[in-house]
């Protein structure tokens, strides 16, 4: 399996829903000589203004629990509470999302920094549509759960209030930096499979 990796053929692609929220994902190009795809918005990550985080996990899951590792990672960095979020699978388009496939065991390393960046770009984001609206630097802010502080006024404002601010905003040129490890409330965590109560009722996924 080929590993997707962030260089001059992908890009960030930023938009917004239809219900005025935010949706980042990447677009990866079709590779030398193959047919180009129409282009759409494919997201990672999908912010509505009523505050729904969807997050879309790539890869089919075969029982390892790729469906629920991937979007964690992507939560972890978006900086959002597990239980606020919605899961869903990636339809397949390997024009959006490179190779989508299960074998090897190496999806997590392989996809997640993907997703990873996805989160990040998405909080930063918010963070500067906060920082404009507050007209304060973006160094000055913060997120936690799903909500961005400024501290030194006491103001905040969520995710879904800002989501459509931040979908008019330019991508930033650097990836913004990973959170560091200590502050991860997510990835590392035991967290139930995000399809287990419908496989134990045998409900169709």
């Amino acid at each position: 399996m080929k590993a997707v990796r962030i260089d001059r053929r992908s890009f960030l692609q930023v938009g917004a829903t239809a219900a005025g929220g935010l949706l980042v994902g990447f677009y990866v190009r079709p590779e030398a000589g193959a047919a180009e795809a129409t282009f759409r918005p494919n997201g990672y990550v999908r912010i509505d203004a009523d505050g729904t985080v969807t997050l879309w996990s790539k890869n089919p899951d075969m029982g390892q629990g790729i469906k629920t590792t991937l979007p964690m990672m992507i939560a972890e960095e978006l900086d959002v509470e597990w239980s606020s979020v919605r899961v869903e699978q990636a339809e397949l388009n390997r024009a959006w999302y490179g190779g989508q496939g299960a074998g090897g065991s190496d999806g997590t390393p392989s996809d997640g920094p993907l997703g990873q960046r996805a989160g990040a770009v998405a909080r930063a984001l918010l963070i500067a549509a906060a920082a404009r609206r507050w007209q304060v630097e973006p160094s000055s802010c913060e997120t936690e759960r799903g909500v961005v502080h400024h501290r030194a006024s006491a103001r905040s404002a969520r995710y879904g209030d800002l989501a459509a601010d931040a979908a008019t905003l330019p991508v930033p040129k650097d990836a913004p930096p990973l959170k560091d490890v200590r502050r991860h409330t997510i990835v590392g965590t035991p967290v139930r499979g995000v399809d287990t109560p419908r496989i134990v009722v045998g409900e169709p996924i």
